[in-house]
């Protein structure tokens, strides 16, 4: 088997866990507690990783439904405010019941 056929076996994921197990095994006992204190450091930089995206992510569908349902409540005004003009409702009227300004209701 030729050198390089070797090295690309070597370089599988299950074979580079060995060559770690073999390098950790190797080290003194002050090695391998400062490399267990970095590997922690590592996994709970990882996990503040995982949860920070987790959080965004929920945050912005939250954000997200309430801008949506926001946008379709004040649609659903328009609307109604379309149709209260069009029967020939006073303004004041459509406002009171449609939270809309008499500004916005003159401008449909």
């Amino acid at each position: 088997m030729d050198e390089n056929k070797i090295e690309e076996i070597l370089n599988k994921p299950v074979f580079r866990n060995v060559k770690t197990m073999a390098e950790f095994a190797k080290m003194s006992r002050s090695e391998r507690s400062a490399y267990m204190m970095e590997y922690d450091a590592y996994r709970t930089d990882i996990a503040a990783y995982d949860y920070g995206m987790k959080t965004s992510r929920a945050e912005g569908r939250a954000e997200g439904l309430t801008e949506g349902l926001s946008q379709g409540a004040r649609q659903n005004a328009i609307a109604t405010a379309r149709s209260m003009k069009a029967d020939g409702m006073p303004v004041d009227a459509i406002a009171k019941y449609t939270g809309l300004t008499p500004e916005e209701i003159a401008a449909l």
